[in-house]
């Protein structure tokens, strides 16, 4: 249950603020919008959170999600129709996603991955 909790904040986290950058700033739409948050989300979590989180530090696994967003958003601008640059919606999705994960990690760290006690949340 811990998980679903946890995935279910991340989805809506990456919703959020892919719906702002993309799909306010840059005419993406809504289902286009869902459907790269189920494809961060699906890539991420499982990966990134789960695997990468407890081996290295907060910042570094933060910075390779921000990667991650980058290279999809990248990806999903030679199918999608962006209304602004592709480059700068992915360069500032990329760095928004990156904060925010930061912060999730602490929330993975205290509430999901507490029981390996290896989650490294420091700088």
């Amino acid at each position: 249950m811990k998980h679903v909790k946890a995935l279910t904040g991340k989805g809506v986290m990456t919703a959020a603020l892919l719906f702002l950058v993309l799909g306010i700033a840059n005419g993406v739409s809504v289902w286009s919008v869902l459907v790269l948050t189920i494809i961060i989300g699906a890539i991420s979590y499982p990966l990134g959170d789960l695997v990468l989180l407890p081996r290295v530090k907060s910042l570094i696994a933060a910075a390779i999600d921000a990667g991650l967003v980058f290279a999809i958003i990248l990806i999903a601008g030679a199918v999608i129709s962006f209304s602004g640059p592709v480059l700068l919606a992915a360069i500032t999705a990329a760095v928004l996603m990156g904060t925010a994960e930061y912060m999730f990690h602490f929330y993975l760290g205290t509430h999901v991955l507490f029981s390996s006690n290896r989650v490294k949340t420091d700088m």
